[in-house]
C-alpha cells in the first residue's frame, strides 16, 4: 500500500532479532500489510524457521520462510479468485497442520475460524451473521456432519439467502509441495493495495451461558499489523525462540496471536506433524513433541499445565526451558506455587480479543509473584475503581494500538471497558493480579467461560430454590450453591435429605442444561457439585434482595473447596458399574458412559476422535471409568496410562480393555 493509505505507526520500544543471522524483521510502521510481510520474509528472511515438528521417526523437520510463502502462494492460487470470504471450521483438538487459517490471512481472504463445539444452529447463525461465502471444512466426519446440519439450518432459516459453498480444508500436502522452490515467484498474485479498515479476520467468543458466541469481533487489517507489535513490548528478543503450541486451538485468538507474533520477531512455532487423520493432543504427546522439538516455551491454557504438575519428570524438564506461558483463563494458585517451587518460570498472558495482548511478551525475567503481572504500553492502561482495592482494567487507544471494540471514552480517548476486575500488588507498583469480572462470568480452566446470571435466573425459578450462586472460577467444571425455600430447608449434614433434594431440583438443573454450553452443564454425575447452605449460615442479601455474590462465595470458600478436592478424587457418573465386568455388561456401561459424555450419538465400533470427541471428553470418560473399577473390583489404577482412550479409540475397545484387566 502506498504511505499515503497506510496509518502509521511509532517505532516500539524494544527490538527483534537484532543479533540474528537469518531473520530481518519486516517494517512495523503499518506500512506493510501481514501479507506483504510474508513476501518480505521470501526475500530477506527466506532460511528462518517459522514451523518445527518432529516425526514419528524421531527426526525433525523445519519449516523455513521461503517454503511458508511458496504454500501460501499455492493456497492463493487455490483460493483467492473464488473464495473471497472463508470460515474455517475444523476438529480444535485436531492441531497439526500449519497452515489453514494462517495461509488464509496471507492470501488476502477475510477468515473466520469457528470452533467445532458450537452446536450447528449456532454455527448457521454465525455464518448468517457475517455473510460467509464459503466453508472450508475439516475432513473429519463430525466436522462433515456438522456443517451439512449448519447449512440445512441455514437454508431454512433464510430460504432467500445464498448458502455459502463447502470444500474440504486443504491438507498439508495440498500446499507443501515437493518442489516448492519453483513456487516462489509471485508474478501472478499481485499483492493489492489494502484498505486498513477492510476486515481481515473474525473471532467469536468462546460462548457465555446460552451456548450461543457473542456477535463475532472484527480484525481489520490495520489491527492484524497492531499485534505483529505485541513482541516488541517485551523484554526479551524471540528470535529463533521456539514456542511449544500444541495445546492451542485453532479458532482461538491466541492460535492467531502466536502466529502474529512469528511474523515480526522470528520466533518458532512447534507443531505437530501434519497428518491425516489428525494427531489429537494429548499430555503425552504435547510433552513428548515439545521435548523432542527443543521447545524454550509452552504456549498454552492452565489445564495443561495444572495436569503436568503431577509429573515429577516433567516438572523436571519444564524447569530446564525458559518457561510455560499460559492464557485464556486462572491458573490454580497451588499448582503455580508447586511449579515455581520446582525451579519453573510461569508467565501471564493477559488480553481479550476485544483489545489485544497487554502483558509482555515476554517479561525479561520471571517475577517470584507469578500470578501478578505488568501492563505494556500496546494499550494504554486506565485502572478505575469498582469498589475499594478492586479495579476495572480499561484498555486506551494510542498511538500503536486501537481496541477492536470501542464501548466507553476516558478523558476524551475511545477505549476498552473489559469488566476484568484486578487488585494491586501490596509491595510492587505497576504489578496486578486478575481476580474476576464485574459480570461475573466465570472462567474455567480450560479457558471457557460460563455467565451463571442466566442460568441462576432459571434456577431460582425453581419453587424449592430461595436463592442459588454458581462457582466454579479456575475450576473444569461449574457448581452451584442453593439456598433452599423456608418450607423445605433442612440441615445438609443429613444425606438422605440432602439427596432427596437434589432429586427435588434436577427436573429445573435438566432444563438449564438444555441451553446451556457443555462446559456450563450441571450433569448427573457430578450431582454433589450441589452444595445446599445450612440454615443457620443463609446467604448474603443487598438491600434490593439480591444476593451479594462475592461476599457469599468468601463465606462458603471452605465448602467449596472441600467439594472440588472431592470431585478431583471422585470422577462419578451416576451410572453403575456391572455388577460382573463381562463382555455384555462391560460394554452396556462403557456405551452409557460415552454417550453421556459426547455431544453426539457414537456407534460401538467407530473411532470417537473422528466424531468429534476431545481430550478434555476423553479424560472425563477415562475417569469415569477407572473410578467405576476402583469402586467395583478393588483394582489399583494408578499406573492405568493417561491415554487410556486414546489407546482404545472405540466403545467396543475400551469394553474388551476393562475386561481384560479385571479378570
Amino acid at each position: 500500500m502506498s504511505f499515503s493509505e497506510h496509518r502509521v505507526i511509532p517505532p516500539p520500544p524494544q527490538k527483534q532479532g537484532e543479533q540474528s543471522t537469518t531473520f530481518l524483521p519486516p517494517p512495523i510502521d503499518g506500512s506493510f500489510t501481514v501479507q506483504q510481510m510474508y513476501d518480505w520474509h521470501l526475500h530477506h528472511s527466506p532460511n528462518h524457521r517459522i514451523f518445527v515438528y518432529a516425526r514419528e521417526d524421531g527426526s525433525l523437520r523445519n519449516i523455513c520462510w521461503a517454503e511458508a510463502v511458496a504454500a501460501a502462494y499455492t493456497c492463493a492460487r487455490l483460493m483467492n479468485t473464488r473464495i473471497p470470504f472463508v470460515v474455517i471450521l475444523l476438529e480444535s483438538s485436531r492441531r497439526s497442520n500449519p497452515a489453514s487459517c494462517r495461509e488464509s490471512l496471507t492470501c488476502q481472504l477475510r477468515c473466520f475460524p469457528i470452533s467445532p463445539r458450537n452446536l450447528a444452529p449456532v454455527v448457521a447463525r454465525l455464518l448468517h451473521e457475517v455473510g460467509v461465502e464459503h466453508v472450508l471444512v475439516g475432513r473429519d466426519a463430525s466436522m462433515q456432519d456438522l456443517s451439512h446440519e449448519a447449512l440445512d439450518i441455514l437454508g431454512s432459516q433464510y430460504p432467500s439467502a445464498d448458502l455459502p459453498q463447502l470444500s474440504p480444508i486443504p491438507v498439508f500436502e495440498d500446499l507443501f509441495m515437493p518442489d516448492w522452490r519453483t513456487r516462489t515467484n509471485s508474478d501472478d498474485l499481485p499483492l493489492l493495495s489494502v484498505d486498513p479498515s477492510t476486515t481481515g479476520l473474525y473471532l467469536h467468543s468462546s460462548g457465555s451461558s446460552t451456548s450461543y458466541p457473542r456477535k463475532p469481533i472484527t480484525w481489520n487489517c490495520h489491527r492484524l499489523i497492531e499485534h505483529t507489535l505485541v513482541p516488541w513490548f517485551g523484554g526479551r528478543d524471540l528470535c529463533d525462540v521456539v514456542f511449544a503450541v500444541h495445546g492451542l486451538s485453532m479458532y482461538h485468538g491466541m492460535d492467531i496471536f502466536a502466529f502474529l507474533c512469528a511474523v515480526s520477531s522470528g520466533l518458532v512455532l512447534s507443531v505437530f506433524e501434519p497428518k491425516v487423520p489428525a494427531t489429537s493432543p494429548t499430555l503425552d504427546n504435547m510433552f513428548v513433541l515439545a521435548k523432542a522439538t527443543n521447545s524454550d516455551i509452552v504456549f498454552c491454557a492452565p489445564y495443561i499445565l495444572e495436569a503436568l504438575s503431577h509429573e515429577p519428570e516433567r516438572i523436571d524438564w519444564l524447569s530446564t526451558c525458559s518457561g510455560a506461558l499460559y492464557g485464556g483463563g486462572p491458573l490454580n494458585k497451588e499448582v503455580g506455587d508447586h511449579l515455581t517451587s520446582r525451579g519453573v518460570s510461569i508467565f501471564v498472558l493477559y488480553g481479550s480479543t476485544e483489545c489485544g495482548v497487554v502483558t509482555p511478551i515476554l517479561p525479561a525475567k520471571a517475577s517470584d509473584y507469578w500470578d501478578y503481572f505488568e501492563f505494556t504500553k500496546f494499550a494504554t492502561p486506565k485502572m478505575v475503581a469498582s469498589c475499594p482495592d478492586l479495579f476495572e482494567f480499561i484498555a486506551v487507544k494510542n498511538e500503536f494500538s486501537e481496541p477492536s471494540v470501542i464501548n466507553t471514552n476516558v478523558d476524551g480517548t475511545d477505549g476498552f471497558a473489559t469488566s476484568d476486575l484486578f487488585i494491586p500488588h501490596s509491595t510492587k507498583p505497576g504489578y496486578w493480579k486478575i481476580i474476576g469480572r464485574i459480570d461475573d462470568q466465570i472462567v474455567h480452566n480450560t479457558g471457557r467461560k460460563t455467565n451463571p446470571g442466566p442460568l441462576g435466573i432459571m434456577l431460582n425459578q425453581d419453587p424449592h430454590v430461595l436463592a442459588a450462586v454458581m462457582f466454579g472460577r479456575g475450576k473444569y467444571q461449574v457448581g452451584v450453591l442453593v439456598e433452599p425455600g423456608p418450607q423445605f430447608s433442612f440441615d445438609p449434614v443429613d444425606e438422605s435429605k440432602l439427596a432427596e433434594f437434589r432429586n427435588l431440583i434436577w427436573p429445573t438443573v435438566k432444563k438449564i442444561n438444555q441451553v446451556a454450553p457443555q462446559h456450563s452443564r450441571l450433569f448427573k454425575e457430578v450431582a454433589l457439585m450441589i452444595i445446599v447452605t445450612k440454615p443457620g449460615r443463609p446467604l448474603a442479601y443487598t438491600a434490593k434482595n439480591t444476593v451479594r455474590r462475592q461476599a457469599v462465595l468468601h463465606d462458603y470458600r471452605a465448602e467449596i473447596a472441600t467439594l472440588y478436592e472431592t470431585v478431583e478424587d471422585h470422577a462419578r457418573c451416576g451410572i453403575l458399574p456391572p455388577l460382573e465386568w463381562n463382555d455384555t455388561s462391560t460394554l452396556e456401561f462403557v456405551r452409557n458412559v460415552v454417550l453421556q459424555t459426547l455431544p453426539r450419538p457414537v456407534l460401538d465400533n467407530q473411532d470417537l476422535f473422528q466424531q468429534g470427541c476431545d481430550s478434555l471428553q476423553a479424560t472425563q470418560i477415562r475417569n469415569i471409568l477407572l473410578r467405576a473399577l476402583r469402586d467395583s473390583v478393588d483394582l489399583d489404577t494408578r499406573q492405568s496410562s493417561d491415554d487410556l482412550v486414546y489407546s482404545n479409540p472405540s466403545i467396543i475397545q475400551l469394553a474388551k480393555f476393562l475386561v481384560s484387566i479385571t479378570q
